[in-house]
């Protein structure tokens, strides 16, 4: 959707109201949509320009991702909707589940789940961590240590073939 009063020259302090607006869950769409803020596509051209913006941006997503995340919990704690009345035939009324409002807030809290593992994986998301704690050196050789080193390996290969004993190691 085209936003006739985008903005397009970068400043500071417009850079830091986008990313307010993001850390309080609006999505960088829906932020570009409004009046006085940048359109998502010179969003997309300052993050690549301005490497302060790229990184507040990508704090405010996280942020985000836990306003999501927060969201979901109070969407699924709110049970004042999830039961309706219900008149029966003879007269009588019963509070009875809204199975239509749950799945809907269902649906809703998933949807958050989702996009805050997205905005912000390393708290919300889904994965595997494995840790591996190792040291890794490197070593430069010459040319001549290399070739060195492959006629040693070579000559211990030659001694045990000759002591015909090759199922040995």
């Amino acid at each position: 959707m085209y936003n006739p009063l985008a903005i397009t020259g970068y400043t500071p302090a417009l850079a830091a109201a986008f990313c307010e607006q993001i850390s309080q869950g609006l999505s960088p769409l829906s932020v570009s949509r409004l009046p006085g803020f940048p359109s998502i596509t010179t969003v997309y051209k300052w993050r690549r320009e301005y490497s302060e913006f790229n990184e507040a941006v990508e704090i405010a997503l996280a942020i985000a991702g836990d306003v999501l995340a927060f969201e979901s919990l109070e969407i699924a704690d709110h049970i004042s909707d999830d039961y309706k009345l219900v008149v029966r035939r003879d007269g009588s009324t019963e509070m009875v589940p809204d199975q239509d409002t749950i799945g809907r807030a269902k649906i809703r809290v998933d949807t958050r789940l989702k996009m805050a593992g997205k905005l912000n994986r390393k708290q919300w998301g889904d994965s595997k961590q494995i840790d591996i704690d190792a040291t890794l050196a490197v070593t430069m050789l010459s040319d001549e240590e290399i070739d060195r080193r492959i006629a040693a390996a070579n000559s211990i290969i030659i001694e045990h073939e000759g002591t015909g004993n090759e199922d040995e190691t």
